[in-house]
């Protein structure tokens, strides 16, 4: 099973997380212009359980 993943693009990250379930990949896409990675991981990590 994949943990998460981070896709990095010229000017977009999207941070990638399997759902709780595990059939399902949750993924959040941000700016690279003045993002925060830590924050944008506990965002995405906050609310995957709401995704399932």
């Amino acid at each position: 099973m994949i943990g998460g993943a981070l896709l990095d693009l010229t000017s977009q990250l999207h941070p990638t997380k399997p759902s709780t379930g595990g059939n399902k990949l949750i993924c959040l896409v941000v700016s690279t212009r003045g993002v925060n990675l830590a924050i944008a991981r506990g965002v995405l990590r906050a609310n995957t359980k709401y995704l399932n």
